[in-house]
C-alpha cells in the first residue's frame, strides 16, 4: 500500500512542521472539477507507486467559502481525491520546499488563463517540488514539461518569489488525498491582545493629562 507523503516526511524524520495556526477551519465539498485536466504518469520507486493520474488546478465545489469554490493542487499522489467531504484546514507547511510551493501557488494565476497547458504543468512543478528527484514524470507532452522546468526556473532564480503575507496550507482528511491551498497568514493572537493593551494604555495615559 502506497505511503500518505506527509506521513512518509514525519516517518522519515524529515524537517517537517505542522504548526498550528488560529485561523483553523474546515473546508466542505459536494464535488469537483480540474481546470484543464491533463493525464500524466508519475512513479516514485521508494514510495512504491506508479500511476496515471490526471493534473492539474483542482476546483473544490459547493464549498463553504465565499463564491462556493476553493482552488487547491494536489500534494498527495498516492491518495485519490474523493468525490465529496470535508477537509481540515490551518496548519501551516513548513518544510524546506514550502517558500517553493509558495512561490508557485502566489504565481498561478497569473499563468493558468494564458495557456491550456500551463495547469498541468503548475501540477507537475508541485509534485516535483514536493517528491523531489525520486519523482519521475512522463506520460505528457513536452511542452507541459517545459513549462513546469520554467516554473520551477522562475522560482529558483527569484523571478517568482513567495508572499510574505500568504502561507502554504495542507488540506487534510483520512483517507483522502491531501491538497495545498494558499491562505493568508493570521495575525498571532499575543500581538492582537498586545496592540488593545498598547491602545488602552494610551487612552489611560490622555484621561490622566486630561484630569491633571
Amino acid at each position: 500500500m502506497p505511503r500518505n507523503p506527509l506521513t512518509y516526511w514525519l516517518g522519515a524524520g524529515a524537517a517537517v512542521v505542522l504548526a498550528a495556526q488560529a485561523h483553523a477551519t474546515t473546508i466542505t465539498y459536494t464535488s469537483y472539477s480540474v481546470l484543464n485536466d491533463q493525464n500524466v504518469t508519475v512513479a516514485d520507486t521508494a514510495l512504491g507507486f506508479n500511476e496515471t493520474v490526471g493534473s492539474g488546478e483542482i476546483i473544490l465545489n459547493g464549498t463553504n467559502t465565499p463564491g462556493g469554490t476553493f482552488d487547491v493542487f494536489c500534494i498527495d499522489i498516492p491518495d485519490w481525491l474523493q468525490n465529496s467531504g470535508t477537509f481540515a484546514v490551518g496548519s501551516a507547511l513548513n518544510t524546506t520546499f514550502a517558500p517553493t510551493l509558495n512561490a508557485l501557488l502566489n504565481n498561478a494565476s497569473s499563468v493558468l488563463s494564458g495557456d491550456t497547458n500551463a495547469s498541468s504543468a503548475m501540477q507537475i512543478a508541485i509534485w516535483e517540488t514536493v517528491y523531489g528527484s525520486g519523482l519521475t514524470v512522463s506520460g505528457t507532452s513536452s511542452a507541459v514539461l517545459n513549462l513546469a522546468t520554467t516554473y520551477l526556473s522562475n522560482v529558483s532564480t527569484g523571478v517568482w518569489k513567495p508572499s510574505s503575507t500568504m502561507q502554504v496550507d495542507p488540506l487534510v482528511q483520512s483517507g483522502n488525498q491531501t491538497q495545498a491551498a494558499l491562505v493568508p497568514v493570521p495575525e498571532p493572537a499575543s500581538l492582537g491582545v498586545l496592540g488593545v493593551g498598547l491602545a488602552a494604555l494610551g487612552l489611560l495615559r490622555r484621561l490622566r493629562r486630561a484630569i491633571a
